[in-house]
Order: C-alpha cells, then structure tokens, then sequence
C-alpha cells in the first residue's frame, strides 16, 4: 500500500510541474510577444523626440526582457523536475509490478501448500473413516468423510484456481 502511495505522490508532483511549466510558458510567451512591441514603440518615440517616454518603454522592456529571462530558467527547472519525477515514477512503477508479482508468486505458492496439506487431510481423515467404521462408530465415520470431502473439496478448487499438476495435488482415495 505504501508503495501505491509514494506512486501517487509522484504523479501529483509530476502534475503539479506540468500546471506551473504551462503558467511559465505563458509568461515567456506574453514577454517574448511585449518586447518587440516595446522596442518598436520606443523607436516611435525617440524618433518623434518624446525622450522621456522612450526612457519609460525602454525600462518597461528591460522589465520584460529580465521576466523573460526568469521565465527561461524556471521552464528550463519545471522541465528538468518533470522528466526527474518521471524516471522516479517509472522506477517505482517497475519497483511495485515486481512486488506485486512477488506477493501473487507467495499467494500461489501459499495455495500450492495448502492444497497439499488439505490433500493429506483427506487421506488422514479416510483412514480415521475407515478405522471408525471397522469399530462400527457409524456417527465418527461420517464426520470423518464429511471432512475428507471438505478437504478435498477445497483442494480441487485450489488446484483449479493455480494450475496445479501432479499427483501430490490429485484425490487419493
């Protein structure tokens, strides 16, 4: 589970990145589309000799220049956590199909075990039948096959459930 958490975490990091790469494009974007404005405009302006408004757009577009400049960097930083919170995910996605994987293979191998015991169950159970019978303990002789069959019920549907072969998971009667 905690695995499935950290995996979570890491895609909420990496779409918390995502959201402010495109709020960063869009600032670099506007300062890249303002500066060449400003430029023209002050051009306009030291041209038509208002020095002082050309003074204020020059400065507006060092502004802009510099906020662009800020801008690169942080779209270079998002970038870069983006792709780190990407190798992070898929190393713990690997990380989690491998446990996963391990859990089923002890799962089955859990299941493999219970079957054979449930299958020596039977047989002991069978026998305890049969002694139960010889000594006429008709009540203790069907309990004892009702619990043979049990066994083996619950064996027949584990051996179904996980592939088993062989004739330490086959009825012995």
């Amino acid at each position: 589970m905690m695995m499935r958490h950290k995996t979570q975490d890491l895609s909420v990091a990496r779409q918390k990145a995502q959201v402010e790469l495109s709020s960063v494009q869009q600032r670099l974007a506007a300062a890249q589309r303002r500066i060449p404005e400003l430029e023209a405009e002050k051009k306009a302006a030291a041209a038509a000799r208002n020095f002082k408004e050309a003074a204020r757009l020059a400065a507006e577009a060092k502004l802009y220049s510099n906020d662009r400049d800020t801008a690169e960097r942080q779209l270079q930083e998002c970038e870069e956590e983006i792709r780190r919170v990407e190798r992070e995910e898929e190393g713990k996605g690997e990380e989690l199909r491998t446990m996963e994987e391990m859990a089923r293979e002890r799962e089955r191998e859990g299941g493999v075990a219970r079957c054979a015991r449930l299958r020596l169950v039977a047989v002991v159970a069978r026998r305890e039948m049969e002694s139960a019978a010889e000594g006429e303990d008709w009540e203790e002789a069907e309990g004892l096959k009702g619990e043979a069959e049990a066994a083996d019920s619950e064996a027949d549907s584990l051996k179904e459930q996980y592939g088993l072969e062989g004739e330490e998971y086959e009825r012995k009667e």
